[in-house]
């Protein structure tokens, strides 16, 4: 993996809209039963020869890894696990889903439709998986089950009677970008606005760490930029390229706020009309006041309120140095990464389980 990467052309996004993942599309082309995919996404077993190239080929690490700096920037991310998650569930998602075309194609494959808290839980604990200090190795059998998902999403997708070519190929090459820069660029963007200002450090070996995470899902290295400056610019491009309103990016941005109003309101009833209003109050504080109109956030009259308090508990927790070094959001930060593997799966983490489709 290159430190520099070139600009990327609208013309090569276009291109790479018709590009999906061609290891592992060609993975469920060759093999002569696909449901042996399906198999091992379910316990991990290897029926194949075919699986088993594809697993030791998609599993290989793109060029030389700075391990060092990976730990690095999942610690970082675990000493702002609150706030990260926070950014997550109110930009990072939101943002993903106010491309028109990548939204008509997410409502295609009714994973969301069905089960919308099931399918966002199961993105935020991929997160936390990959983001887990010192386990990015371990972590490789839950980025491969991402790629098949997304296979035999795009197989299934393709045969949709609502499918059209212009919206590009389902879990596409700038999809799958735009995804990776909300977790990564959009996130670090956003923790000023919690309270959190990452040194330059910090902001470096975030985005390297996601870059790897990058390379091992399958995007192409062309995409993935080696500066935060770089991240931006490439996000800001494809927001120009796709966010439109649609009634899919509605739909789906309604089906989160629902979720997240259940998961604030649980612990605190007592104040359920206050809590209730801050996923939307949160959303309205960090995403961009175009994209959350595209999105249908309501307005609240709380925002200011609720940003006002997302950033001084950021200062006081990022200024308070616990005895052993660390910062006080990361015990709180653990509590909650529980709590979000624990929501909605009754303890199970995810199996990214999909039944292999008639081919």
């Amino acid at each position: 993996m290159t430190d520099t990467v070139g600009p990327v052309t609208d013309s090569l996004l276009d291109q790479l809209r018709d590009v999906g993942d061609p290891l592992t599309d060609s993975l469920l082309v060759s093999l002569p039963d696909p449901a042996a995919a399906a198999l091992w996404i379910s316990d991990r077993s290897v029926p194949d020869a075919t699986l088993h190239a594809w697993l030791a080929e998609s599993g290989r690490l793109p060029g030389e890894v700075d391990w060092a700096r990976i730990e690095r920037g999942q610690r970082f991310f675990s000493r702002v696990g609150p706030q990260a998650l926070v950014a997550l569930l109110c930009r990072g998602l939101p943002e993903c889903y106010a491309g028109a075309k990548g939204a008509a194609l997410l409502m295609m494959s009714g994973r969301i439709a069905a089960s919308p808290r099931r399918r966002v839980m199961e993105t935020a604990r991929f997160v936390l998986a990959v983001m887990e200090p010192g386990r990015l190795r371990e972590a490789v059998p839950e980025i491969q089950k991402v790629r098949l998902v997304h296979a035999f999403s795009r197989q299934m997708i393709h045969r949709h009677p609502d499918y059209r070519p212009e919206l590009g190929v389902a879990a596409n090459q700038e999809d799958m970008a735009g995804t990776l820069l909300a977790f990564s660029a959009l996130l670090l963007d956003s923790l000023p606005r919690l309270g959190i200002v990452p040194t330059d450090e910090e902001v470096a070996d975030y985005l390297y760490t996601w870059r790897v995470v990058g390379g091992l899902s399958g995007v192409d290295e062309r995409l993935l930029p080696a500066s935060q400056a770089g991240a931006l610019a490439l996000m800001e491009q494809i927001r120009v390229r796709q966010f439109r309103p649609s009634a899919a990016g509605r739909t789906m941005t309604a089906a989160l706020l629902t979720m997240l109003r259940e998961l604030v309101v649980q612990p605190v009833p007592w104040i359920r009309g206050l809590s209730a209003r801050a996923p939307a109050a949160l959303m309205r504080w960090l995403l961009p006041g175009d994209v959350a109109d595209i999105l249908d956030v309501p307005r609240v009259k709380d925002r200011i309120v609720w940003g006002s308090a997302a950033v001084g508990l950021g200062r006081v927790a990022q200024s308070t140095v616990l005895t052993d070094g660390g910062t006080l959001w990361e015990p709180l930060g653990r509590a909650l990464i529980e709590v979000v593997y624990r929501y909605g799966s009754e303890g199970e983490r995810p199996d990214f389980h999909m039944s292999a489709p008639h081919v």
